[in-house]
């Protein structure tokens, strides 16, 4: 019998905001939370600017009032916690995933760090932290930074990673490639970091055993691609987004898996959609030291981590090539290391126990 089910009565939950069902951490927690027992309701409305999602979801919920033990506002629906609020007096779960100040302020610069675009998003950021009962995090390191940037209680944030869909992610035995594939998926924002893994390629023209798939668009990309081709980079492809049901087995075709080597705040603070990926299908990766990577990837174990440098990462890729059972290794440990408790059954059993003591 699943934990919720042992419970007082079926736990009932009500996602609410202008959010993507389809956005991993959002799908990864309702399929989790329903493989637990838990029946999961939506109050969702189409994203669009902050002004038209509140009132979207004010008329909405004046229509259709949330009848759950709890509403949880998911990932990067900041603006309709207070709207939320406003509707529903029971307990209030905020998973913002992200800082808007932190993202479009310091990734993106969308404004400089003392303009009025600036003070609002902090704003909305802080009140909306602020309104919720409880805050998820997908990580220790971004608790610490909510609690020391906007001054929440660290009491009533909670520490649940972002998984994976075990049903998607699967391990799979590693290729043995004459010429091996060093894989890349992403959205192209400042917190991949993208430019080091060019740089990198770079350095590894000489290899015609190595070449490097990226594989995604964003706002970057038109800078790597240009960058790609002004440096002759003939062992790099760019293969535009895949679908996410597909995706499980493109990775699976690669020999090395790369993640995040941005310079920004952000990246130290976040464990990524990819890094969960890549262990549930047993890769072999290399990605950016951080504070967060290391609350769960040990170096040497089942990861390599190095710092967002060029001859450091084509020196980690360099190792994995040439040294097949380091790869092998490292690769079964990762999926070892997420196996167990992060596929999104363990995140929907992690998140419903905290639910059911909320309610």
């Amino acid at each position: 019998m699943s934990l919720a089910g042992t419970a007082r009565s079926r736990l009932r939950v009500c996602l609410a905001g202008a959010y993507k069902p389809e956005y991993t951490r959002i799908d990864v927690i309702v399929r989790g939370l329903e493989a637990n027992g838990v029946v999961v309701d939506h109050a969702r409305v189409q994203p669009s600017s902050p002004f038209k999602r509140r009132w979207r979801m004010r008329k909405l919920l004046r229509s259709r009032p949330i009848e759950a033990d709890i509403v949880l506002v998911p990932a990067f629906c900041h603006h309709e916690v207070e709207v939320v609020r406003r509707f529903f007096r029971g307990p209030l779960v905020f998973d913002p995933l992200i800082s808007r100040h932190l993202s479009k302020i310091h990734d993106y610069r969308s404004a400089g760090r003392y303009s009025v675009h600036a003070v609002l998003n902090h704003r909305v950021d802080r009140r909306a932290l602020h309104v919720a009962d409880y805050v998820l995090a997908d990580t220790e390191a971004h608790k610490r930074y909510y609690v020391d940037t906007y001054r929440v209680a660290a009491d009533k944030v909670f520490v649940v990673p972002v998984g994976y869909d075990g049903d998607k992610f699967r391990p799979t035995p590693l290729p043995d490639h004459r010429v091996a594939t060093v894989g890349f998926y992403g959205s192209f924002i400042p917190l991949h970091g993208v430019e080091t893994i060019l740089a990198a390629a770079e350095l590894l023209q000489r290899r015609e055993d190595i070449r490097f798939e990226l594989i995604g668009s964003g706002p970057t990309h038109a800078a790597m691609a240009a960058y790609a081709r002004e440096r002759g980079l003939e062992n790099v492809d760019f293969v535009p987004r895949v679908p996410y049901a597909e995706l499980g087995a493109r990775i699976s075709a690669w020999d090395v898996c790369l993640g995040i080597f941005g310079q920004t705040r952000k990246a130290d603070l976040v464990i990524p959609n990819k890094i969960y990926h890549y262990a549930a299908c047993a890769r072999p990766m290399v990605t950016k030291d951080t504070p967060a990577i290391r609350e769960l990837f040990r170096d040497e174990h089942d990861v390599l981590l190095c710092p967002p440098d060029p001859r450091a990462l084509a020196e980690r890729i360099e190792r994995l090539m040439d040294d097949r059972g380091l790869a092998a290794g490292l690769a079964q440990q990762a999926h070892a290391t997420v196996a167990d408790d992060l596929d999104h059954v363990g995140i929907g059993r992690m998140i419903a126990a905290l639910f059911d003591r909320w309610r």
